[in-house]
């Protein structure tokens, strides 16, 4: 199945992790909402403020995790956050781990890291193999992530700025940004032409999801202890939906109605590919 093309932003509260106790359970549960995240493609997770309980432990483990695997070491620093890091379920998103072949050139990409510049424009670039690469760039700085292309003989023939969310039908991962409230985050999203759609028990029926397939998505998600509307009654949104509409438990868990939303989301767009 060929799923569509479309663009995905997750918006998940700076306080996200405060009614976990432990460290390693806040660790676990931040590890869970990117594999939501990235089971629904989404090019974003964005974390608006304010800040909260754990809120440096949740943008340490995404920022961590949206990175490829081999380049980990190179590009975080050892942080207190980071201590049960050894416990996060894998994203397994095939272009951070290993690389991808592109559907429309033929070339081979990986992620790399740009860890030396010479005479400029010369990029020393650490791709996670025994031996670096070297290519010319046109602005060489050093830590800067790109995407390397290698031809049928392993060779560097492109580099190009590091790519996220769905390009040239494959997905590569999230990145991570932070607003400092939810006000300013909608704003973003209706100037960058994205649909600003909440979640809330006071919502319609999530058959209203189907309505944006297609389009350019924000979705976004309040905190643990209120509800977007309870916290934000005055909040411009394009669309609210609940995604439980007859939950059995009195309240659902953040990191559960981010999976409920990537699976009905998932769903509604593997429908719509069969109906075309």
């Amino acid at each position: 199945m060929k799923c569509p093309f479309r663009r995905l932003r997750i918006a998940i509260p700076a306080d996200a992790l405060s009614s976990n106790p432990s460290l390693r359970e806040k660790t676990l549960v931040a590890g869970y909402l990117a594999r939501a995240a990235a089971a629904a493609r989404a090019e974003s997770v964005d974390v608006y403020g304010p800040e909260g309980p754990g809120s440096d432990v949740l943008m340490s483990v995404l920022e961590y995790l949206s990175y490829p695997t081999y380049l980990r070491k190179l590009i975080v620093p050892l942080k207190p956050e980071l201590k049960y890091a050894g416990v996060l379920p894998p994203l397994a998103v095939k272009a951070l781990n290993e690389g991808f072949k592109d559907r429309e050139e033929g070339l081979f990409f990986k992620f790399g890291l740009i860890v030396e510049c010479k005479r400029g424009s010369i990029a020393t670039i650490d791709v996670g193999e025994p031996e670096r690469v070297t290519h010319n760039v046109k602005k060489c700085k050093k830590n800067v992530l790109v995407l390397v292309g290698f031809n049928d003989k392993k060779r560097v023939v492109k580099v190009l700025p590091a790519k996220r969310g769905i390009w040239r039908g494959e997905y590569l991962g999230f990145e991570v940004n932070y607003f400092d409230n939810i006000y300013e985050l909608v704003e973003f999203y209706k100037g960058a032409g994205f649909k600003a759609l909440g979640t809330s028990r006071r919502g319609t029926w999530p058959g209203k999801l189907r309505d944006y397939l297609g389009s350019n998505v924000g979705v976004l998600f309040g905190s643990p202890d209120k509800g977007l509307l309870d916290k934000y009654p005055d909040l411009e949104l394009d669309a609210l939906v609940n995604l439980f509409p007859c939950q059995g438990v009195r309240t659902v868990r953040l990191e559960e109605a981010v999976w409920g939303f990537a699976a009905l989301w998932n769903s509604l767009e593997g429908g719509l590919c069969e109906t075309r």
